[in-house]
């Protein structure tokens, strides 16, 4: 099996601007916000701060501020999940349109940790 990396960590917030300074201030992250959603670059992984009030429906009523959600890349979301299941994981969020192209869904592992999938399928 190959191995995935970690391609993506959300921290959800219900202050964007100032968690997004907090992190720059803090580990010198570079950041840029858009209408509902703010972006960080980190030296070896970017991520994002999810809007807990404004964000993408879907995916702000499974987060919760205090969250930090690493996500994995998938060639195939709906097997991931499949396998998920199997594994003794429950689903939280379908696959669910998060752009042009871009899918994710949310899960957690056995234990209650928060995890996403996504991928351009």
């Amino acid at each position: 099996m190959t191995r995935r990396p970690v391609m993506h960590i959300d921290i959800p917030t219900a202050n964007r601007t100032a968690t997004a300074e907090f992190y720059a201030t803090l580990f010198g992250w570079d950041t840029r916000h858009e209408p509902n959603y703010s972006w960080f670059s980190a030296e070896n992984v970017g991520g994002g701060f999810p809007d807990v009030q404004h964000g993408l429906q879907a995916i702000v009523e499974v987060l919760r501020v205090g969250d930090v959600v690493l996500y994995f890349p998938s060639e195939d979301i709906e097997a991931d999940l499949q396998r998920i299941a199997a594994c003794g994981g429950t689903i939280l969020l379908g696959k669910t349109r998060a752009g042009e192209d871009h899918y994710v869904a949310l899960f957690t592992d056995p234990n209650g940790v928060r995890l996403g999938l996504a991928g351009g399928k």
